[in-house]
């Protein structure tokens, strides 16, 4: 249909051989026609470690792992805490990672985090900010993930859109596309 396709995998963070294992079958994956995925998302999050020191060393060796293993240039996201709001997640490992990722797409679910459309786009700024920051890049490539489309007043859709235009990210996109509404179809299709 002329879209790329971009695969995902959550790693567990507890069985670093299986998660890159996983990944990379995902990166390797050629459906019956050739097609394969355009890129590939690890998911960075999970808390199955609870050492948040442990967690960041083995996190940031499974990407390190994945990179490797992936054809070379092939792109490589990751999915990560949202740096303006996540509590769970001190000290996220964004310039460890930043070496082996292409692009950070924070979670930035604005709807659970906070409400209005100056803090909607307040709070977008924040996160796509605070990434270049930790990285210690100001041009580094991050796409944030806007709040759950079913609890997200169309205005607010608007600003997290606008913000993330204007804080020069890659691009925006909302998560639960499936019930998204026309007039917010609309609107991330002109952002």
């Amino acid at each position: 249909e002329g879209i790329d396709v971009v695969g995902w995998y959550l790693p567990s963070l507890s069985t670093p051989r299986r998660d890159v294992r996983r990944a990379l079958s995902g990166i390797r994956f050629r459906s019956a026609s050739g097609e394969q995925f355009d890129a590939f998302a690890l998911d960075v999050e999970a808390t199955t470690v609870r050492s948040i020191a442990k967690r960041t060393r083995l996190a940031t060796s499974i990407v390190a792992s994945v990179r490797r293993g992936a054809p070379a240039h092939y792109p490589l996201v990751a999915i990560t805490i949202d740096p303006a709001g996540a509590r769970y997640w001190p000290g996220y490992p964004f310039r460890q990672l930043a070496p082996n990722i292409d692009v950070f797409l924070p979670m930035a679910y604005f709807t659970a985090r906070t409400s209005g459309v100056h803090n909607v786009r307040e709070y977008t700024r924040r996160n796509v900010e605070l990434i270049r920051e930790l990285v210690g890049d100001s041009a580094f490539p991050v796409h944030p993930i806007g709040g759950d489309t079913h609890d997200a007043p169309l205005r607010e859709v608007r600003a997290f859109l606008t913000q993330s235009a204007l804080s020069d990210s890659l691009g925006a996109s909302l998560w639960e596309y499936g019930r998204m509404t026309p007039a917010q179809w609309r609107a991330l299709s002109v952002s």
